[in-house]
C-alpha cells in the first residue's frame, strides 16, 4: 500500500481555498478484496483542537484495487489566528483504518500596505 497526501500550494491568502491532494495505491489481499476506500481529513487549530473535518469515498477505475486519487478543498476562515495548523488524514480500506498521515502548516500574517495577507507554508 502507498498513501501520499500533499498540500497543493505552500502559500495561500487568508480566506482563500487550498487543496489537500492524495494518491493511494492498493492491491487486493489474499483473503479480502479492496471494496471500499474512504479518506477522512481533520484540520486542527494551533491548540491542537479539531475545527474542520470531512470525508470522501475514493474513486478508481478498478473496483478491486489499483490507483485512487482524492482532493479536499479547504478554506481557513478570514478571522483565523497566526500559528501552526495541523492537517490529519486517515485512510480507511473496507471500513478499517489503514493509514494516518499528519501534515503541518504555518499561517503567518504579513502587513501589506492597508491589507493583511496570510501565508500558509508547508512545514
Amino acid at each position: 500500500m502507498s498513501y501520499t497526501p500533499q498540500l497543493s500550494a505552500s502559500t495561500v491568502k487568508r480566506g482563500q481555498p487550498f487543496k489537500v491532494n492524495s494518491v493511494v495505491e492498493l492491491v487486493n489481499g489474499s483473503a479480502q478484496n479492496v471494496n471500499d476506500v474512504r479518506e477522512e481529513l481533520v484540520v486542527l487549530d494551533p491548540q491542537g483542537q479539531p475545527f474542520k473535518s470531512g470525508s470522501k469515498a475514493l474513486a478508481s477505475n478498478n473496483k478491486s484495487g489499483g490507483r485512487f486519487e482524492n482532493s479536499f478543498e479547504l478554506t481557513l476562515p478570514a478571522g483565523v489566528s497566526q500559528g501552526v495548523y495541523g492537517v490529519k488524514t486517515n485512510l480507511y480500506v473496507n471500513g478499517k483504518l489503514a493509514a494516518t498521515r499528519d501534515l503541518r502548516t504555518q499561517l503567518v500574517m504579513l502587513d501589506v500596505d492597508m491589507g493583511v495577507d496570510a501565508q500558509l507554508a508547508l512545514r
